[in-house]
């Protein structure tokens, strides 16, 4: 004689499947909401125990979650990477050139500002390294030397009507 033996079996639960609410790749000092779908507890890679996480740096995120009849199953991992904050110069005259002494830091250009920090006069547009010099008595390229090229001409009074200026 043999006694029935009722065995009940669970299966596991679907991998769940980690949302990152925004581009996984960060700039520095940001962060990113990383979320995953109902279940009756989760563990994630960084110890926390709650349905999503806030990371603020680079790595590698999985969770695993267990359901009601205490079955789990593990996310795939979501990689996120972090890009350096980088600096940026205003560029108030719009040349493309930047003033050295108005900086910002992130990880893209803000508008108003450029990667080149060169400008010598950042309040003419007209001015900057590369830019053809003028003869204005200004240093128009950025390169320490006003006017230079031009050639400059010494004219004088011509008090006697001679034809010949008097010195």
């Amino acid at each position: 004689y043999s006694a029935n033996t009722v065995v009940t079996v669970f299966s596991n639960p679907a991998a769940p499947v980690i949302t990152p609410a925004g581009p996984i790749t960060i700039c520095q000092g940001s962060s990113i909401n990383l979320s995953t779908a109902a279940a009756n507890s989760y563990a994630w890679s960084t110890g926390s125990s709650s349905q999503s996480i806030s990371v603020s740096s680079a790595g590698t995120y999985i969770v695993t979650i267990t359901d009601a009849n205490n079955c789990s199953a593990t996310s795939a991992g979501v990689v996120v990477n972090e890009d350096p904050l980088l600096t940026w110069y205003a560029d108030v005259d719009g040349d493309g050139f930047g003033d050295a002494s108005n900086t910002t830091q992130d990880c893209d250009a803000p508008s108003g500002y450029v990667a080149d920090n060169t400008d010598c006069n950042d309040a003419n547009i007209f001015v900057y390294p590369g830019a053809a010099e003028q003869c204005n008595n200004i240093d128009d390229n950025c390169n320490g030397t006003i006017d230079e090229g031009c050639t400059v001409f010494t004219f004088y009074f011509d008090n006697d009507n001679d034809g010949y200026g008097d010195p």
